[in-house]
């Protein structure tokens, strides 16, 4: 796709060049390129932090093929229907894991977490985030409302599945934001719908709840409020506290351009305290569990500057997409808050597997706001 993209670029630069949606996509790539470049004279590992920056391009090059080759309606539909029946085999697989007790290639969970198609990678649950919504709405769009109803509470129980918390915090975030893009496209929901999706939710929970993985990171997070200080609320995230602290140490001694894009993990063991948990053979954690922290310690306040933008990109998007009705750009777009709320634990946005899932929905989000208004174009009107 990156290769395709070059291509493109290169051979129609112009035409390119006078779509807004490249304009769009450039200016939120930047938001993130330029941090990591400025990061780059003060990075802790000079090697990891160049090479990542310089492979960010590809994520780019990758968006432009996408809104060049792949920016009509017909593939817009074709591409959200093919990851919509990859996003239910993953969720099945995710459930057949937890009643079998192994996936359908024949492999058991690990690290007390349900992984799924991900194998040693317990991160079945938040990769299921870019993708989960949009492909709700195709199949609300596309089949029988109880057809899309049975796909969501699939979906929705393999992210319990997973054990990962800050999924399921995503997946709040991200219905949040589909209720206000309803509420301000005039839809309200009815009593008994709303009764009807509470009590589903409810089964759903108490069904993954039955699997020993889940009930053990939920005794786990709720054992805080039995009571407790510091070291109980420590324990209850998974040692994200201390963490957190060590990473506001590095931030306070790195305020402008950070430490360098994954350059993380090398700064840490200098701030952590002794007997950090984290530390292991000269290296610490590999990233922040925070976007926000994540980017202020690897790219600095310049980082946050950047986040900050990209967020009122997509706020802009958001209205642009609400004023078309433009349902599919509105399930990417429901992603996209799950992804980059800040209040909650992520994944790290700089490593290479959850970047392209990142650049793959920021691009096609902005296809999807954009395609109808290019349709409008080629006809002349």
């Amino acid at each position: 796709m990156a290769l395709v993209g070059l291509h493109d670029v290169i051979r129609n630069t112009g035409s390119i060049r006078m779509q807004r949606s490249f304009k769009i996509l450039s200016a939120l790539f930047l938001c993130f390129w330029l941090p990591a470049l400025f990061s780059l004279p003060d990075a802790v590992h000079f090697e990891k932090s160049f090479a990542t920056w310089l492979g960010i391009l590809r994520f780019y090059l990758a968006g432009i093929f996408i809104l060049s080759r792949l920016g009509t309606p017909e593939s817009i539909r074709a591409i959200v229907g093919g990851i919509a029946f990859i996003a239910l085999f993953w969720a099945v697989d995710n459930i057949f894991q937890a009643v079998t007790g192994f996936d359908f290639f024949g492999r058991p969970p690990v690290k007390g977490r349900i992984p799924g198609i991900f194998g040693d990678s317990p991160r079945s649950g938040w990769m299921l985030i870019p993708i989960a919504f949009v492909s709700a709405l195709y199949f609300w769009q596309q089949f029988r409302r109880p057809l899309a109803l049975v796909f969501t509470v699939v979906v929705f129980i393999a992210i319990i599945l997973s054990g990962d918390r800050g999924a399921i915090i995503a997946v709040f975030w991200a219905v949040s934001a589909l209720a206000l893009f309803g509420f301000i496209l005039g839809h309200r929901v009815r009593l008994k719908n709303l009764l009807i999706g509470i009590g589903v939710v409810a089964v759903a929970c108490v069904s993954a709840f039955q699997v020993p993985q889940v009930a053990e990171r939920f005794e786990k997070t709720t054992a805080v409020l039995e009571g407790g200080g510091y070291e109980a609320w420590d324990k209850a995230t998974s040692r994200r506290l201390t963490l957190w602290s060590t990473a506001v140490k590095i931030v306070a001694d790195n305020p402008t351009n950070g430490v360098g894009v994954r350059g993380f993990r090398y700064a840490y063991p200098d701030y952590a305290p002794d007997g950090d948990r984290y530390v292991d053979g000269g290296v610490g954690a590999y990233h922040a569990h925070q976007i926000v922290i994540e980017l202020l310690a690897d790219t600095g306040i310049l980082g946050l500057v950047g986040y900050i933008i990209a967020l009122g990109i997509f706020v802009w998007l958001a209205r642009e997409a609400t004023e078309r009705k433009n349902l599919l750009a509105l399930g990417y777009l429901a992603s996209v808050v799950g992804v980059l709320m800040p209040l909650n634990s992520h994944l790290s946005f700089y490593s290479s597997y959850w970047a392209q899932a990142c650049w793959f929905l920021f691009a096609a989000t902005i296809a999807a706001v954009f395609y109808e208004k290019r349709d409008v174009e080629r006809a002349g009107v």
